[in-house]
């Protein structure tokens, strides 16, 4: 049986931050603080490009403006290629942080659908064609 390295103090501050690459940074900061009220906390500017770091609740969220243009890899629909392909915003109100997603430029991709017992998903690309699922969940994390 394979033992954990980490401390239980270690596993404690565990955090994620998630980090998206964009041409325009000004849009995608724009769309997640309008719509979950992300904050701009800092930036800095590298040889590589600038980042820009976000917060939001315990969310943390940061998108990398790199010096040279990026290119998107072709669109797989979710589920069919390995590898990170979303991310899960928890939210209080699914039907009313959709309605302020598509406001500000995002796509459905599922409507909000009750997929168990207290909670409710709907899928979203935001601006730059992203996976976003927002979840609300009543049931203990």
């Amino acid at each position: 049986m394979q033992t954990n390295i980490l401390s239980e103090c270690d596993k404690a501050a565990l955090e994620l931050e998630a980090g998206i690459v964009s041409n325009d940074p000004t849009r995608l900061i724009n769309f997640y603080s309008r719509v979950f009220g992300f904050d701009t906390i800092s930036s800095f500017s590298a040889d590589a490009g600038t980042v820009y770091k976000l917060r939001g609740g315990k969310a943390r969220l940061k998108i990398f403006a790199p010096r040279r243009n990026p290119q998107r890899n072709a669109e797989e629909p979710l589920g069919v290629r390995e590898g990170l392909c979303y991310m899960a915003l928890y939210v209080s109100d699914v039907d009313r942080s959709l309605a302020q997603a598509v406001a500000e430029e995002a796509t459905v991709l599922s409507p909000p659908t009750s997929h168990r017992p207290g909670a409710t998903m709907a899928m979203i690309r935001d601006p730059d064609g992203n996976i976003i699922e927002l979840l609300q969940d009543q049931s203990p994390r």
